[in-house]
Formats: structure tokens, C-alpha cells, sequence
């Protein structure tokens, strides 16, 4: 009976604290949903600009070309025969000033034939002289007959007999010259300073006329051809004062080596392939400069051109992959537009300014995720509001000027 008047008491007591936790949360239910939501503060993308505006820039010119010998020659060989004596210095990479001698060919034949055309001379000379004496002996034959006028025949005074002999004299004169032209040819020489890109004979070997001996580079000059847009071309001035005096920047695939060219000349005809028009930039003597330039190195070109105004200088970081600009408008928004670049140097481009707009500012990182007319923080304009607020005192700061 006790242990009856127990459990009822316990049992009262426990649904009394659940009907009174249950009451709690009720309260705390209905306290919650009176609450108003918090409002959530709208986030924009925070970009960094830079501040831009027309000026003039003197316009730097950029392009890219291989650079090729001034003269680059396959020498063949212009007698027949058999090579007797190579140069020890004929291979590959090895230079020859103009007139040294590469290789020599058996001459013995063309030695002959130079003392033959000699022998072929000095006979036809002999028979000029005695068609000429004929003549002279004739026309005082003539006049000692006492006949006037003159004979109905020229073979009377040996006119004829005179020019055949001098023809004869002529074309052996002219074969004494082949002859020691092709004497000559048995010593293969250097036609200018040149250095060796390959060999294709040996000693021994038998060539023909227009057999391929040695091929040469020349090493006075080399020239790089740059093609040029049509654009590229108005930010240069006149062609004929650059002629000779403009310096040109040459610089590595790699952007470890530069050199220092002219300009030459421009090209008057337009590339087939690209439908632009190249400039020619020279180096002399490329071999011996502190930084050899070789042949066949590609290399970029900075040309400095003319003063060109109404320009916009801006960061290239700001240039997208599809060729735009971003900037911030006059209500913070984010807008977009196609840039038109009139040349590039260290890490600026030169731009036409966006169409209505003197200045405006540019974002420097623009992001693909970017949306015309989106909201957007300028971190810049962000720090200086910052700057230019004043710092408010600490509360230790208050407690003292309350004080006071």
C-alpha cells in the first residue's frame, strides 16, 4: 500500500515536468516565429581598376621573322674533271674570306687547251698580217696602172680576204679567253667572306659541269624579314628616313639574347600566303658579335614607330582571351567591350578608347564568370573611403573627453 502511494506521487511529478517542458517549448516555438527573418546583405564581386585616359604614346611596332643569310649559294662546279686537293678547312661551319681557295680540279687538260687557243691565235694573226700586206700591195699595183676609178671587184684590193682574217683573229682571241676561263674555274674559290653549311665532294671525286660542290652562307650580312599588318604599318613613319638609321631590337625565342638590327628596306608586294608586307631588318657581321646570331634563328622584332594620340595605356592583364576590355560605368556596373589595340610594349597595350568614353577605369583581372551590367565592387574606391574616414575614438578615449 506504501509502495502504491510512492508511484503515484512519482508519477504525478513526472507529467508534471513534461506538461511544463512541453509549455516551455512552446513558448520558445512561438517566441522564434515571431522573430523576423535576418536579412541577408547582397554580395558583389570585388575587382580591381585602373584609372585611364587619352594621351599620345610614341608607337612601338612588334613582329617576328627567321633570320637568312644576305647571300646563301649552291656552288656547283663550271668544268669537268676530277678533284685533285680539297682545303683542309672545307667543312661544315668552317668560314673562308671572298677569293680563298676551296678545292682544286685536275687541270692538265684545260693547260692544253689554253696553249692550243694560243697557237690558234698567233696563226690567224699571221694570216691577217699577210691578207693585209696583200691588200697594200694591190692598191699600188693599182695606182702604178695608171686605171682610174676604182676596180668592179673588192676581192681586187682583198677587203674581204682582210675581214675574214680579222674574224678569224677575233674568235681566237675569244677561245684563248674560254680556255683560261675554264683554267681558272679548276681552282674553286670563295666569291665572297662565306662559311661552309655543307659539303658534297670529296677528293677523288669526278664532277661534271654543274656538279653541286659546297654550299655557303654569307657572313657579312644577315637580314630578317618581318611581316606587318596593315595597322602595324600606319604606326610607323615614312620608310626612306628609317632607311639606314632606325635602330631595331632584336630579341631570342627565348628572351635570353638580343641584337640590335636596321631597317633596309620595306617589300612592295604582299605575301601570298599572309596578304601582309614584310619589313627587312640587316645585322652585319652576325658571326663575330659578343652574342653570335646564326642563321635560321627566330627571333621578335621592336621597331619604335611614330607618336600616335587619342590612346588608351592599359595593363595587358586586362586584355581577355576574346579580345575585350572590362571596365566599371558610372553606376558600378560591369561592362564589356572590343578592344582595338595599336600596339603593345613591356606589359601595356595601346588602345583606342571605348566609343563616348574619355576616361573611364579598366578592370585589371577580369574573370570569364563576368556579365554585362553586373554589380561590382572597385576595391580601389573601397581603400580610399576607408583612408579618408576618421578614426573614432576608443572608449577610454570617450570615458576621458566626458571627463574633461
Amino acid at each position: 500500500m506504501k509502495v502504491s502511494k510512492i508511484q503515484l506521487v512519482i508519477t504525478f511529478i513526472a507529467a508534471g515536468s513534461i506538461a511544463l517542458a512541453f509549455a516551455v517549448s512552446s513558448n520558445d516555438l512561438e517566441s522564434l516565429q515571431r522573430k523576423a527573418p535576418p536579412k541577408k546583405q547582397a554580395e558583389y564581386p570585388v575587382v580591381t581598376t585602373v584609372p585611364v585616359s587619352t594621351g599620345t604614346y610614341t608607337a612601338l611596332v612588334k613582329g617576328f621573322g627567321s633570320v637568312t643569310p644576305n647571300q646563301s649559294l649552291q656552288l656547283t662546279s663550271e668544268v669537268s674533271g676530277r678533284i685533285v686537293h680539297l682545303s683542309p678547312k672545307l667543312k661544315s661551319g668552317q668560314t673562308f674570306k671572298a677569293g680563298a681557295e676551296l678545292l682544286v680540279i685536275d687541270d692538265v687538260e684545260y693547260q692544253e687547251a689554253v696553249a692550243s687557243a694560243k697557237s690558234d691565235l698567233a696563226t690567224t694573226e699571221v694570216e691577217l698580217l699577210q691578207e693585209q700586206l696583200n691588200q697594200k700591195q694591190a692598191q699600188e699595183e693599182w695606182k702604178r696602172s695608171g686605171l682610174k676609178g676604182q676596180p668592179n671587184s673588192d676581192l681586187v684590193f682583198y677587203i674581204p680576204q682582210v675581214k675574214a682574217a680579222q674574224a678569224k683573229v677575233e674568235y681566237a682571241r675569244k677561245a684563248l679567253e674560254k680556255a683560261k676561263s675554264d683554267l681558272a674555274y679548276t681552282r674553286v674559290k670563295a666569291p665572297f667572306n662565306a662559311q661552309v653549311i655543307s659539303r658534297s665532294v670529296e677528293t677523288g671525286s669526278y664532277v661534271q659541269t654543274g656538279t653541286e660542290l659546297v654550299q655557303l652562307y654569307d657572313t657579312d650580312l644577315v637580314q630578317i624579314s618581318v611581316p606587318l599588318s596593315s595597322q602595324q604599318w600606319n604606326n610607323l613613319p615614312n620608310i626612306e628616313a628609317m632607311q639606314g638609321k632606325t635602330e631595331v631590337t632584336l630579341t631570342s625565342a627565348d628572351g635570353n639574347k638580343h641584337w640590335t638590327g636596321f631597317v633596309a628596306r620595306a617589300e612592295q608586294h604582299l605575301d601570298s600566303t599572309s596578304r601582309q608586307r614584310s619589313l627587312i631588318i640587316t645585322v652585319e657581321t652576325p658571326l663575330k658579335l659578343d652574342t653570335p646570331l646564326y642563321p635560321g634563328s627566330f627571333v621578335q622584332a621592336s621597331i619604335p614607330g611614330k607618336a600616335v594620340g587619342n590612346l588608351w595605356q592599359i595593363p595587358a592583364s586586362s586584355l581577355t582571351q576574346d579580345n575585350k576590355i572590362w571596365y566599371l560605368d558610372a553606376n558600378s556596373t560591369l561592362q564589356a567591350a572590343q578592344a582595338n589595340i595599336h600596339f603593345s610594349a613591356n606589359d601595356y597595350i595601346f588602345v583606342s578608347p571605348i566609343e563616348g568614353l574619355k576616361e573611364t577605369n579598366i578592370v585589371i583581372h577580369p574573370l570569364s564568370s563576368y556579365l554585362p551590367g553586373m554589380r561590382a565592387v572597385d576595391r580601389n574606391a573601397t581603400k580610399q573611403t576607408t583612408q579618408q574616414q576618421p578614426n573614432r575614438p576608443t572608449s577610454v578615449e570617450t570615458d576621458k573627453r566626458d571627463q574633461q
